[in-house]
């Protein structure tokens, strides 16, 4: 997730789940609801169904499922057949009994939810993922928006939170090599302290 919008977390959520499904069967399911932007990352046909059509009891999971083009990764895409309060269909004990079920058919599961400041998707995932991880976009995201978001995610019962700073551009000397920003740059030591000061 992320605090904001447009802060590449369905791009990180992405590239994590082709990184592991290189050596891990792995799934990666699209939960944003409203603004899914996974379709086009992962170069699917948009509009598929997905996770909504097998809750609702109309698709096998089986069929639900696509294969990312050139990888062993298996995408869930969002459906289409958004139920009415399709925000609450995170706590249902359908979606609940469908985790059971990719639990024990796949070793690693990422879910690309919505930002957490736009809806409480994230929030209702938080408890029943391993690991939350907020994507931060470099020199953009105010601190007391992630300060806020790291809050909400452990309120809301979030086992771990992980940030990960996108946009990130690293920089280079007069020889070509990398080296550190430099000192006193914020959004990067603000994470930093964030991620020791909260676990």
């Amino acid at each position: 997730t992320s605090a904001l919008p447009n802060e590449g977390k369905t791009t990180l959520a992405c590239n994590l789940a082709l990184a592991s499904a290189q050596t891990k069967r792995t799934v990666l399911i699209d939960g944003d609801m409203s603004q899914s932007q996974l379709p086009g990352r992962m170069l699917l046909t948009p509009g598929q169904p997905g996770l909504t059509n097998v809750l609702s009891g109309t698709l096998d999971l089986d069929e639900a499922f696509c294969a990312a083009p050139d990888s062993a990764l298996l995408v869930l895409p969002v459906g289409d057949q958004m139920p009415a309060g399709a925000g609450e269909i995170f706590l249902s004990e359908a979606f609940h009994d469908l985790l059971g079920r990719l639990s024990e058919r796949f070793e690693v599961i990422i879910i690309d939810s919505p930002p957490v400041e736009l809806v409480g998707d994230a929030l209702a995932l938080a408890p029943l993922s391993t690991t939350t991880v907020l994507a931060i976009k470099a020199g953009v995201t105010p601190f007391d928006a992630v300060r806020r978001t790291i809050a909400r995610l452990k309120r809301s019962g979030a086992i771990s939170v992980q940030g990960v700073l996108s946009f990130a551009e690293p920089t280079r000397d007069s020889h070509g090599y990398y080296r550190e920003p430099e000192p006193g740059y914020r959004p990067q030591a603000e994470v930093r302290l964030l991620t020791n000061r909260q676990g």
